[in-house]
């Protein structure tokens, strides 16, 4: 009989203090290279001469972290507490998995916990500011990416995080010089440069962004969300061949890119492609809604396809999704206390009305700028606001800005504290004075040439009494149109950054309303000085309704006016498609295609009562 000879045991050499540290090192570096198999392996060799190692621990279950295996990271880091229950990376470590879990709560427990043994640790700073940030706690995320920084300014993605969080607060030049920061630490981060052409199409700079993308496809070929913000950006150029091809090589890459398959077709419709429009439609359409997701994607992919069944006629399967879509946006509002407050906005309205009374409005012309270049077009989104500025825009003398914030912004550098609208009386001649002067040097430097300058911020109807009282003789168009019509573009709108008042149809509804009496308040404040521009009327006598608007504006009538889809400008707005085709009819009465749905709508408008 054979003997079989037993397997030699191979012993696990031992491993010094110093050499502990050496390994250590050599483990590090290979995990700042990228190899971190080697770098695991060399872990495992250190702990299976010191299974208590606190650093080899936390690497070795980062790696794990790293590479998804969630168990073996969870089986680690807890290890690392029971081996070192007074240090800091333990918590640090399972703080970070619970993040990735999404369980916000723990997650933030245990990160304090680890700050609380050593408070000068920018990873786990960071990382707290991002559980903060899913939290919707943007005042304590901001302090601990700030945090981050003070203790190590060249931490790249401390710099990403921060740009973020200013992105959405809509701090664009500051979010800016923070992706600005972490390209320059990290010049291959591509996420960096990606945010940065994000920032660049939000300020209408759209071959800049483009160049921002570009650069971050050049650091990962395989980053697909820049690909399509590229595409989105030559769209809005009105360069539909390139955006075509932009959304065609991002589908190959992911057959799953609902927002790029939606976005394909809606450029094969605009092209006149009826038929592959409509397959293309019919793809989007047969992707299911992954619960599994984060909740944005599942709304952008809720109001994709309710965009898609909208196309395909469908229209109550498009109204589920539209409602899925507003329901999710509603949760958030709700849980972040962000949700539209009936109450609140009848204050609003009220205490706006109150500022502006019909016997002080010579008194407020008294201090203005008479200055007729800025242009302001206004009323409620989806009004046809973008149509009427791109009718605008086609004249020789007159520049299209998009949706300028500084109104806004004014109002609110009114007030230290309290209601921009109690410090009015306030106001005198210098400093109106000032903000005026301000406004027009702001217009300049967009166009120094042009004649009158366009801004089409829909919701600069609340500050109206603040134009007025800046620029008395200013030209101001209110766009009006259908309130069932309005109502429902707003509810059926994908906008990236919602107002708290779209998301339900009630709400839709009381805002309409406070909407009205403001501007009827404003057509008292200010008699016969605001041109009313009825988006039907626009549609059935397109001259005399262009002419009327152009003269108001105090120019001479020019007929290419009348072919604005042929102007080639930016647009960024969620009308970017439609102005880009000749005048049309079927957006009016669209509401008729949800009528089953709108009960509820029309008892918020009173429609029952005065309208038939």
């Amino acid at each position: 009989m054979k003997r079989v000879r037993a397997e030699k045991r191979v012993e696990t050499p031992p491993i010094g203090t110093t050499g502990i540290r050496a390994a250590l090192a050599t483990a590090f570096q290979k995990y700042e290279r990228g190899d971190i198999e080697a770098a695991a392996k060399t872990c495992r060799r250190i702990l299976a001469n010191d299974s208590r190692q606190p650093q080899a621990l936390h690497l070795l279950g980062s790696i794990a972290l790293q590479t998804n295996r969630h168990d073996v990271a969870e089986r680690l880091f807890n290890q690392l507490i029971g081996a070192a229950p007074n240090g800091p990376l333990g918590p640090a470590g399972l703080g970070v998995l619970r993040l990735c879990q999404n369980k916000l709560d723990e997650a933030v427990a245990l990160l304090r916990r680890s700050l609380a043994l050593a408070p000068e640790q920018p990873d786990v700073q960071n990382n707290l500011g991002l559980a903060y940030l899913r939290l919707g706690d943007r005042s304590a995320a901001e302090t601990h990416f700030h945090k981050a920084l003070e203790h190590f300014p060249d931490y790249a993605d401390a710099h990403l995080n921060l740009g973020k969080l200013l992105y959405d607060n809509g701090l664009f030049e500051a979010a800016a010089e923070h992706y600005q920061q972490a390209i320059t630490i990290s010049p291959e981060m591509a996420e960096a440069h990606n945010n940065l052409g994000n920032v660049h199409r939000r300020l209408g700079n759209l071959d800049t962004a483009l160049a921002c993308y570009r650069s971050a496809l050049n650091a990962d070929p395989g980053f697909i969300e820049a690909r399509y913000n590229a595409g989105v950006s030559k769209l809005e150029q009105g360069r539909f061949a390139g955006a075509l091809a932009e959304f065609e090589k991002v589908v190959s890459t992911d057959r799953g890119h609902v927002k790029a398959i939606a976005r394909t077709g809606e450029v094969l419709e605009a092209l006149g492609r009826a038929e592959e429009a409509s397959a293309w439609y019919g793809k989007a359409a047969d992707l299911c809604v992954d619960r599994s997701l984060p909740w944005t994607e599942r709304r952008a992919r809720h109001f994709a396809l309710g965009r898609i069944h909208d196309r395909l006629g469908n229209y109550d399967t498009a109204f589920t999704h539209f409602k899925a879509a507003n329901d999710l946006w509603l949760e958030h509002l709700r849980r972040s206390g962000g949700a539209y407050d009936a109450n609140v906005q009848e204050q609003m309205i009220d205490a706006i009305i109150a500022a502006f009374p019909l016997t002080n409005v010579a008194e407020h012309d008294a201090i203005g700028n008479m200055s007729r270049r800025p242009v302001f077009v206004l009323g409620m989104p989806r009004s046809g606001t973008t149509l009427v500025e791109q009718i605008l825009a086609s004249h020789p003398q007159v520049h299209g800005a998009g949706e300028l914030p500084d109104i806004p912004r004014m109002a609110m550098s009114m007030a230290s504290d309290g209601f921009w609208a109690d410090a009015v009386g306030a106001l005198d001649a210098d400093r109106a004075g000032a903000l005026a002067a301000g406004y027009l040097d702001k217009l300049r430097r967009i166009d120094p040439t042009a004649s009158s300058v366009v801004n089409k911020l829909p919701m600069n109807f609340l500050y109206l009494g603040l134009i007025r009282t800046l620029f008395p003789a200013t030209p101001i168009i209110h766009c009006r149109r259908d309130s069932l019509d309005i109502c429902i573009s707003n509810y059926l709108e994908y906008f990236a950054e919602p107002k708290p008042f779209t998301n339900d149809l009630v709400d839709l509804g009381h805002f309409f309303g406070q909407y009205e009496r403001l501007m009827a308040h404003w057509d008292k404040a200010f008699p016969g000085t605001i041109f009313h521009l009825d988006y039907e009327m626009l549609i059935d006598d397109q001259e005399g309704v262009s002419r009327a608007l152009i003269e108001h504006c105090g120019l001479e009538w020019d007929r290419k006016c009348l072919s604005f889809h042929k102007t080639e400008r930016p647009i960024q707005t969620a009308s970017l498609l439609q102005v880009r085709r000749p005048i049309y009819r079927s957006s009016i009465q669209r509401w008729r295609n949800y009528d089953r749905h709108l009960g509820a709508l029309k008892a918020a408008l009173g429609y029952g009562r005065n309208t038939e």
